[in-house]
């Protein structure tokens, strides 16, 4: 029999939301995280949505609590940053110092598609040097966890587009089930710090121009892109000090050709 697998920490980083208690407190208040701001862009700048979801504030890293260079924590993916705090705060809010899990069997598994700031720190190619390499590495996102907190498990980069999360989640509980690990970080991000993907995802078409989600509405006309880091810490559920749900089930597949849709 499947081991039972639990959601035991949350942590993570929202539009207009430092947390998840703000966040939801956000929520219940039905405030719209949406915002016009140029903090990342100015607003319609190449014909965009003027609308975006963002994350308050990128410039704060305690590099010394993380054990990371100077240097490096300046050529760092702000994504790589969040991230390490807010796995930090997943394990704590599922009651484990994170110390005490150092050299046992944790995976890191960590979903991510676009990534803007090797864009951005390239940008001028005679202030590169080696940091950019490891600070915007990909595979890092998730690896650097795993060095980082000394963890022994899988630690895997996935990128399946809008489903990368559940699948991160979806093999870290599969990995569990078969016993190669007693537990699992799955972190998901994205930031929006350059205009390009936008004005990618703005030509195919994907974008609502008034920066309004209808989800399932007949007046639907595309989504919002957003900012947000969220990271579980999983394990199986006899194990755990606190649960905030159990995974009945879980698995992936893909429709294969469909005619309708095609290019």
């Amino acid at each position: 029999m499947k081991s039972e697998i639990a959601i035991t920490g949350i942590s993570g980083r929202f539009p207009e939301s430092d947390n998840v208690s703000e966040w939801s407190q956000n929520l219940y208040n039905k405030r719209n995280l949406v915002t016009e701001s140029s903090k990342r862009w100015e607003p319609g700048l190449h014909g965009l949505p003027r609308k975006l979801g963002q994350l308050k504030d990128l410039s704060k890293f305690d590099n010394e609590f993380f054990d990371v260079s100077e240097e490096q924590a300046n050529l760092l993916d702000p994504q790589a940053r969040i991230l390490l705090e807010s796995t930090y705060e997943a394990i704590v809010d599922a009651g484990y110092d994170p110390d005490n899990l150092r050299g046992r069997k944790i995976g890191v598994f960590v979903a991510h598609s676009y990534q803007d700031c090797e864009e951005f720190f390239t940008y001028d190619t005679k202030d590169v040097n080696e940091y950019v390499a490891t600070g915007c590495l990909k595979s890092l996102l998730a690896n650097r966890i795993s060095q980082i907190f000394d963890f022994k498990g899988r630690s895997i980069h996935i990128d399946t587009a809008c489903s990368s999360g559940l699948v991160a989640l979806n093999l870290a509980v599969q990995s569990i089930q078969r016993g190669e690990m007693e537990a699992a970080v799955i972190g998901g991000v994205n930031l929006c710090l350059r205009p390009g993907s936008s004005v990618q995802f703005h030509k195919l078409g994907a974008l609502s121009h008034d920066s309004t989600c209808r989800s399932f509405d007949a007046d639907a006309k595309g989504y919002v892109r957003s900012e947000a880091i969220a990271t579980l810490f999983v394990q199986k559920s006899d194990a755990a000090r606190r649960k905030y749900a159990t995974i009945i089930h879980i698995k992936t597949n893909i429709d294969g050709y469909k005619d309708k849709g095609k290019n």
